[in-house]
């Protein structure tokens, strides 16, 4: 049942997923909050760890770069919208529009993004990533393979 399974799962030292790449958990810890819960509230929990361990591991990754995990979030982000409004960017990343503009000014500080007009509307600013961004795309991009296939 999906219960055992992610019972099991638990009380491992890691879990290896479809395609050979492995993760390291707590062994045990989740297993004692789980037993006798719903199995939804289970594979949340589930779901809470692995994402939490892979942000630690791709931050170990982007931290080479020098960029903090607020940062590199923003900087993904940006491309993923391809160039989105302040206001956007702070939705996907569900944080304040001022902390988002902090944000924004810490990578255009750093090069790595611009503030630029919108045609259609002056008071929305597109937030676009520069070329040292594009330069720096495939980097970000090797860090999330090396995540995927080292751990």
């Amino acid at each position: 049942s999906n219960k055992d399974y992610a019972l099991e799962c638990a009380k491992r030292d890691s879990v290896t997923f479809p395609g050979g790449a492995t993760l390291r958990t707590h062994a045990g810890a989740t297993a004692h909050l789980l037993r006798g819960s719903d199995r939804r509230i289970e594979t949340s929990f589930l779901i809470g760890d692995v994402t939490r361990r892979l942000r630690l591991m791709y931050d170990k990754e982007m931290k080479e770069q020098g960029l903090s995990r607020a940062q590199w979030r923003a900087l993904i982000y940006i491309f993923r919208l391809e160039s989105p409004s302040q206001t956007e960017l702070a939705t996907a990343l569900d944080i304040g529009r001022a902390s988002t503009g902090a944000l924004i000014d810490q990578l255009e500080a750093r090069g790595f993004v611009a503030r630029a007009t919108e045609p259609m509307d002056r008071r929305i600013w597109r937030v676009v990533p520069t070329k040292t961004a594009l330069q720096n795309l495939s980097k970000l991009n090797d860090a999330a393979i090396a995540v995927s296939e080292t751990h």
